[in-house]
């Protein structure tokens, strides 16, 4: 990485002795001479090698031409720039990371760059000659393309992104005038000029500077973060909508409304504009498009493989077709949690409050006087029940000798109370500080003894006969 800056650097030296050389941008003489190349005659020959051919085309950055190389005897691309675009040395960075960045691909859908030349002051590219019209082109004849026959092409960009990233580069300005297709569906991917290298020390771009075009900035472009692929995957989901319907997904013409749009708006779907394709592009066009980087695509890879397998995730379908449905049944269940958790607090609590007794039945209940649990003893009559806080059934303490607990705690006399006598226990059910065992001493008024299931989580005795029930 240390390496890869110094290189930069020495570059960059080696770049502005050279410009010293030629004059500087700001020179009237050479801006002239520049802005008379859009009036050259074919037939001129550049730099002893290369024969201008005639005007492609010309924007605020620089004019291209159709060119031929002499010594390789080959069609080139001729892109000379604007000395006044060039003025930032940042800029003149971004137009060398085209060349270097090339260097590093070899794929028939990467347009190939040579070299970086000067020519009377005037710096100048020498690229890979391509006849083949852009898809900005391709669209202004035909108004869009149906997914049939885009399918192919997008595939076709789909590797050729996949393969920047490979290489650890970023494009950062995809779109159709930057893609090229000819008659037999294959494409070139133009203009490394906005390219960079993830995890690039060099900066080429000012603090609060939006480099980009504006109908194709993902948010984190807008807002000056660190970029990775999912910005390029964000500029392919608008490729892909604008291929499809012949429109933007976001088409305010101002810049401003665009910025906007990009940070707060949902795309539309393609539906809505009356044109049919597989509920799959719609899913993949969406998940591209997503405000958060996370929620896009992690790949150009993936990205394809979703529209091979031709399938929408279950979980979007559902959400897709049945939304009024699941937002309704997820309210209603909110509803009735909040009313079950509300009722087990207040009337169908479980805490113990108080302990009520009857001739044959023991009751237990909360403070709102409902009952939390009740036995019915009979034959038996009830002569003592009272609450032991905090002990369960498997306190063994409590229940190796209940009745001496019994006696030192209520009883004064125990030789006073009627025989037989069964001291039983019972776990209550109950949730809360309170709960506990409900310890009941029972007298009998037959001579047969109840019978507890083990299902009741029971335990009773006879004390006097030592026998269990």
């Amino acid at each position: 990485m240390n390496q890869n800056k110094e290189n930069i650097i020495s570059e960059t030296a080696d770049f502005n002795k050279e410009m010293n050389a030629h004059g500087s941008p700001e020179d009237p003489e050479l801006q002239v001479r520049y802005l008379n190349l859009s009036q050259v005659e074919p037939g001129l020959i550049v730099n002893d090698r290369y024969r201008v051919e005639g005007l492609i085309g010309k924007g605020g950055f620089g004019m291209v031409f159709a060119g031929f190389d002499l010594t390789l005897k080959t069609p080139v691309a001729l892109k000379f720039f604007n000395p006044s675009s060039l003025h930032d040395k940042k800029k003149f960075l971004r137009v060398q990371r085209e060349i270097n960045l090339s260097r590093k691909i070899s794929d028939p859908r990467i347009i190939r760059i040579f070299s970086l030349e000067n020519w009377s002051g005037i710096w100048f590219m020498v690229m890979e000659w391509i006849q083949s019209p852009t898809m900005k082109d391709m669209l202004k004849a035909k108004g869009r393309f149906p997914w049939a026959e885009f399918q192919p092409i997008f595939f076709e960009i789909l590797q050729g992104v996949e393969t920047l990233h490979a290489q650890g580069i970023i494009h950062r300005d995809l779109k159709p005038s930057n893609i090229t297709v000819d008659r037999d569906g294959k494409i070139k991917i133009l203009d490394f000029g906005l390219a960079k290298e993830i995890g690039d020390l060099e900066k080429t771009s000012s603090v609060g500077e939006i480099v980009g075009s504006p109908f194709y900035l993902s948010p984190e472009q807008i807002q000056n973060r660190e970029l990775g692929v999912e910005s390029d995957i964000y500029q392919l989901g608008i490729l892909l909508y604008q291929a499809l319907t012949g429109a933007y997904p976001f088409p305010d013409t101002s810049t401003m409304g665009l910025v906007l749009m990009h940070l707060n708006q949902k795309p539309g779907r393609i539906q809505d504009q009356g044109i049919q394709v597989p509920r799959v592009v719609e899913f993949v066009v969406a998940k591209a498009l997503a405000k958060r980087k996370q929620d896009r695509f992690r790949s150009a890879a993936e990205m394809a493989e979703r529209l091979h397998k031709g399938s929408v995730p279950l979980l979007h379908s559902l959400a897709r077709r049945f939304p009024r449905v699941l937002r309704r049944a997820a309210a209603l269940a909110a509803i009735l949690l909040i009313t079950y958790a509300a009722y087990i607090q207040t009337l169908g609590s479980r805490a113990v409050h108080s302990l009520e007794t009857g001739k044959t039945v023991v009751e237990v209940k909360n403070r709102f006087s409902r009952t939390v649990w009740r036995r019915d003893f009979t034959p038996f009559a009830v002569h003592l029940a009272y609450i032991i806080p905090g002990m369960g059934m498997d306190n063994r303490q409590v229940l190796q000798n209940p009745i001496q607990h019994v006696k030192d705690s209520f009883l004064n006399n125990l030789q006073n109370q009627p025989s037989p006598l069964a001291v039983a226990s019972f776990p209550i059910p109950a949730k809360g500080s309170s709960s506990g065992i409900v310890r009941s001493i029972l007298t009998a008024s037959t001579t047969s003894w109840p019978s507890w299931t083990a299902g009741e989580s029971c335990s009773a005795r006879n004390p006097m006969a030592k026998h269990s029930i």
